[in-house]
């Protein structure tokens, strides 16, 4: 089979069999499973300190002994969606969602694409809200900090993430800690958490461009000179800020 298409962000084209769709997405699989592990890695003994202070009969007394991402989604946890699956409580979800911006700053088709990531505690009442509630905002923290980093030691050991998938990736905003915004219609239900906003770039690439662009130079806010040197084919040559879209005037 043959194709002149190349490829669009982390998908190549022609697309080889896969065991699951979610593989013609890789960018979103890297961000799903390097955030899950930054949380449990470097959350995991805090909350287990949290978890061991609970009061019977609270709804999280059942995960003691587990970790801070008891369970994960690729999509948006509505209280629909909830219903179609059981999720081990606190509930990390990663998901693409608006309409993408598509223009052409150079010779190449860009996406500029807003993704929701949501840490989920669960239905926690107001008088837990001091105890437990405010974990979150460590958790927004780790998700910020995986982001600009693009790795952790404890995943895939230490690989950088995202090369060849985003050309651009940065965390926007914030969104809690409150009344997690996947649940705020479910009247009283109490599902508490926070929301980090990201912000990517995506771009196509033809098929001769094996590597159309390699770790964003962005990742790296905060991170040591000698641990970005450390990576293999680390190019700061890349486009690090890409034009603004088109105002639409």
């Amino acid at each position: 089979m043959s194709s002149n298409y190349g490829g669009f962000g982390g998908t190549k084209f022609p697309a080889a069999q896969v065991a699951s769709a979610s593989e013609l997405d890789p960018g979103h699989k890297s961000l799903l499973g390097l955030l899950e592990t930054a949380i449990n890695s470097e959350l995991g003994d805090a909350w287990a300190s949290v978890l061991a202070r609970v009061r019977d009969g609270n709804f999280l007394k059942q995960y003691v002994g587990q970790k801070p991402v008891g369970s994960v989604c690729d999509f948006e946890p509505t209280e629909q969606q909830r219903t179609q699956f059981k999720a081990n409580f606190p509930l990390l979800a990663v998901y693409r969602e608006g309409e993408p911006e598509l223009w052409y700053p150079n010779q190449y088709l860009h996406q500029k694409q807003t993704w929701a990531v949501d840490w989920i505690l669960g239905p926690v009442q107001a008088d837990q809200i001091p105890q437990l509630g405010r974990f979150a905002i460590a958790v927004g923290r780790v998700i910020c900090r995986a982001i600009e980093y693009a790795r952790h030691l404890d995943y895939q050991e230490g690989v950088c993430q995202f090369q060849g998938e985003f050309a651009h990736i940065k965390p926007v905003s914030v969104n809690g800690p409150g009344v997690q915004r996947a649940a705020a219609e479910d009247a009283g239900s109490g599902y508490y958490g926070l929301t980090v906003i990201l912000e990517t770039w995506e771009r196509e690439h033809d098929e001769n461009d094996t590597d159309p662009y390699g770790i964003n130079a962005n990742y790296m806010i905060g991170a040591p000179v000698d641990t970005i040197e450390a990576f293999e084919g680390f190019d700061t040559t890349l486009e690090v800020d890409p034009p603004d879209p088109p105002s639409g005037d």
